[in-house]
């Protein structure tokens, strides 16, 4: 969220409009959300704006792991009692509440999936300046296995190499598109498949020297 935080549950539950909290929010082509000055979200709302995405004719995957993302800024959720407080991560309570209530489990699935991609293209998009092309969390998914694989980036979805040369990374660091990266890593894997044999060959014909 880059402006204004959005606020925490408060009882009794009342959800405003669909159209009322989305004229309070504007998308960047990455899917970033911004929360109008002055205005406000409760977690709730947040839920069923992203309850929308995934249900709704005209969803986005990127409008709903933004909300995903801001949920993660927000202060924990009260759920227990007066007499017994308990609390959980807005985050959580978010994706837990979407879960509850949106129609098309299989797409909240996908979507959800898709929060670690885009959490990877902010960090790429961090010291893009004005004007620069974004890079797009669907292209990182096209790549984030391969350099997984590499050790370029962790299990847990940190980048742990953001210097390499690898093409794959480059080619996301210069906002490449989906199709386009598909066939950057296609490329990557034959080329590295081509060294990988080359190598097998050398330790070859050393052994028949030797």
């Amino acid at each position: 969220m880059k402006t204004q935080t959005l606020a925490t549950q408060s009882a009794p539950i009342v959800i405003r409009k669909l159209e009322t909290l989305r004229s309070f929010l504007s998308f960047d082509e990455s899917g970033s959300v911004t929360l109008a000055k002055g205005s406000e979200i409760k977690v709730d709302e947040l839920s069923a704006l992203m309850v929308a995405e995934v249900d709704g004719v005209s969803s986005s995957t990127l409008r709903f792991v933004g909300l995903a993302i801001a949920a993660k800024m927000l202060p924990d959720v009260q759920i227990g009692t007066a007499e017994k407080p308990e609390y959980e991560k807005a985050y959580d309570y978010v994706l837990r509440k979407t879960d509850e209530h949106c129609k098309t489990k299989q797409s909240f699935q996908n979507m959800k999936g898709m929060i670690e991609c885009a959490i990877l293209a902010a960090k790429l998009n961090a010291n893009k300046k004005p004007g620069e092309k974004l890079v797009n969390a669907f292209s990182v998914k096209e790549g984030i296995g391969p350099m997984r694989k590499l050790g370029i980036i962790s299990e847990s979805g940190e980048l742990v190499q953001p210097n390499s040369q690898n093409p794959i990374l480059l080619a996301l660091k210069n906002a490449t598109p989906v199709n386009a990266m598909r066939e950057v890593i296609r490329e990557a894997k034959a080329d590295a498949n081509k060294k990988a044999i080359e190598s097998r060959s050398r330790i070859a014909r050393r052994l028949l020297l030797w």
